[in-house]
This record gives structure tokens, sequence and C-alpha cells, in this order.
């Protein structure tokens, strides 16, 4: 269901002229990833995200992709120190 409405308006909101825009898009991205799962990110968004890399022409655009990896990668980061610390009982 996601990847039919969903998809398509996550990355609108990336290639959007405003910058306002783009940053709402970006701090989504993290809420998707809560509800979705790193696997369904890995599976159906950071291949467009390499694709709005490669063949975007607007820096502005590449900048919220990579922005996008940022907090993709923090989110990432933060499930694994949350598995550590409870490994540890930290």
């Amino acid at each position: 269901m996601f990847n039919k409405y969903m998809e398509p308006l996550f990355m609108h909101y990336l290639k959007d002229r405003a910058s306002a825009v783009r940053e709402i898009g970006t701090a989504k991205l993290k809420t998707l990833v809560e509800i979705f799962k790193t696997d369904w990110a890995m599976q159906t968004i950071i291949p467009k995200l390499n694709e709005v890399l490669k063949q975007e022409t607007g820096y502005l655009f590449k900048i919220a992709a990579l922005y996008s990896y940022q907090v993709f990668n923090f989110f990432q980061f933060s499930m694994i120190l949350l598995k550590f610390s409870q490994f540890f009982h930290l």
C-alpha cells in the first residue's frame, strides 16, 4: 500500500522546491522507518534515494537525499544501541 500511494508522495516531498517541505519529508522518514522497519527502507527508500543522487541535476534535491540518509543511519544506529544496552542490561 505504501509503495502505491505514499512512496510517490514522500519522494515529492524530497524534490519540492521549498526547503521547508524537503525538511518535512526528511523528518517523516524517521517515522516511516519506525513503522515499516529498516528492512523495508533498505528495499524501497534507499534505492530511490540512490536514484535521486544519480539522476537529479539540482544540488538541493541531492542534499535532501543526503539528509534522508543521515536520518536513516541515525535511526539505525539508535536501534543498534538500544539492542546493545538490552543485551548488557545497561
